[in-house]
């Protein structure tokens, strides 16, 4: 249905200056627009349940905010002091008893360690050390990082391992 809008109160009207002309719901004896719908939509709801005016939910929030908010705060607080001084304490008797902090390492870590302290291992014999799979052992092994790796092998690094270690072929440095 379309048309104007004949409502009395139209807000449309009232905040346009110009009347409106398009779709419009029926309501009672009126073809009001969606603006006057909605604020009688809205009057509707109101009159089933009341809503608060401004001042009274500022006074409702400061009085859940006394009631519930500053008591939590100040426990808040308590517990940090709290803690604070039992990590003082426990400062205190770890110097006393001459105890470190253990740090935890990883499993891939002990396993990395394994392979460096026992290159003879086997992957079944570390798997079995840890109880682990042996797929979690060859992925762990797998990320190790070898010492003194080149990633190219250009003339220049073929050089620098001739130096160093006298092992590189000859032929390999001329070819190039």
């Amino acid at each position: 249905m379309k048309g104007d809008c004949t409502d009395p109160l139209c807000d449309f009207l009232r905040k346009n200056g110009y009347q409106y002309n398009g779709h419009l719901h029926p309501y009672g004896p009126w073809a009001i627009c969606a603006c006057c719908f909605g604020r009688r939509a809205k009057k509707h709801g109101d009159d089933i349940e009341h809503r608060p005016d401004k001042k009274t939910v500022i006074s409702m929030l400061s009085d859940m905010k006394e009631q519930y908010w500053m008591p939590l705060q100040r426990r808040t607080v308590a517990l940090h002091e709290e803690n604070i001084e039992l990590r003082a304490r426990l400062a205190i008797l770890e110097g006393r008893l001459g105890l470190a902090v253990v740090q935890k390492v990883t499993l891939s870590a002990r396993l990395r360690e394994l392979k460096e302290n026992h290159p003879e291992a086997s992957v079944r014999q570390a798997a079995d050390q840890f109880g682990v799979t042996p797929n979690t052992v060859k992925k762990a092994w797998k990320r190790m990082r070898t010492p003194n790796r080149t990633l190219l092998k250009t003339s220049s690094s073929l050089e620098e391992l001739d130096k160093t270690q006298g092992t590189v072929n000859q032929n390999q440095t001329q070819g190039r």
